[in-house]
């Protein structure tokens, strides 16, 4: 059976079952945790059988995030949930999202890792860096549905409202790279809550590629969050992002994955 949470204890209890295994639900986590029920754009359930706790589901926006513990629930029923929301991206556990996808084939599959940022160095740069403005999202959201894979995910309106809404709710942060008056590479935190934040929306313009502007981008928005008391995660899915984040100061901590269709 899968519930909709209505009530203050139905999402502490959704809290409960990740307890300290938030590494492998941390969007779901943290948007449970800063949106609870009460915001229109965020919707959460339960599912159980035989009064015991199987899975639980948080959808942000048109985005699913899906957790659970012992990776044995009724995938036909989580299924049919998915085709009445209709999600244009599903994130969960890498066996998670292999079992659901079978059933999904309108979906395209991608298999990334989940990584901690446990030392860290900031790195100068010749191009200036600062704190994103709302004079930058339109921008910023341009650069990142240039991408493929996030392209295929969100319209250019959907992008601009994320940025805009999580900024405005102090739930992420931005930081963009200029040469002159050109955005040339940018960083956020995808969500910041109770001490933990991801990093996300690392990208660079193909013009300025190969120069290390990842790198220094990254390392100064994780240096910023780690000397703020942060724990600092973010998630990759391809092998060159891994070898640029396991290099300078990242492990990796969990297996994870996503399904994803053109909007």
């Amino acid at each position: 059976m899968i519930k909709k949470c209505c009530s203050e204890n139905d999402l502490d209890i959704l809290l409960e079952y990740i307890g300290k295994e938030y590494r492998e639900a941390i969007y779901l986590y943290l948007d449970a945790i800063k949106y609870g029920i009460s915001n229109p754009n965020v919707s959460s359930w339960i599912q159980t059988e035989n009064e015991v706790i199987t899975s639980i589901i948080l959808m942000y926006h048109t985005g699913m995030h899906i957790y659970s513990k012992e990776k044995v629930f009724d995938a036909s029923e989580l299924v049919e949930l998915i085709l009445n929301q209709n999600p244009s991206i599903i994130c969960a556990q890498e066996k998670i999202i292999e079992m659901i996808s079978r059933n999904l084939k309108e979906y395209k599959l991608e298999i990334g890792n989940v990584a901690q940022c446990v030392h860290n160095e900031k790195y100068n740069s010749i191009y200036s860096i600062r704190l994103a403005t709302q004079e930058d999202y339109t921008r910023m959201a341009k650069m990142l549905i240039s991408d493929p894979d996030i392209g295929a995910s969100y319209s250019l309106d959907e992008m601009i409202k994320q940025i805009e809404e999580r900024i405005k709710d102090g739930y992420s942060r931005s930081y963009c790279m200029f040469d002159g008056e050109v955005l040339i590479a940018q960083a956020s935190t995808g969500a910041e809550e109770s001490g933990v934040a991801t990093i996300a929306y690392v990208m660079t313009e193909p013009n300025y590629r190969g120069r290390g502007l990842g790198k220094t981008i990254v390392g100064h928005l994780a240096k910023e969050l780690m000397n703020e008391g942060f724990d600092v995660f973010l998630i990759y899915y391809s092998d060159k992002a891994g070898r640029l984040y396991l290099n300078h100061g990242f492990k990796n901590v969990c297996r994870y994955g996503k399904l994803y269709k053109n909007v």
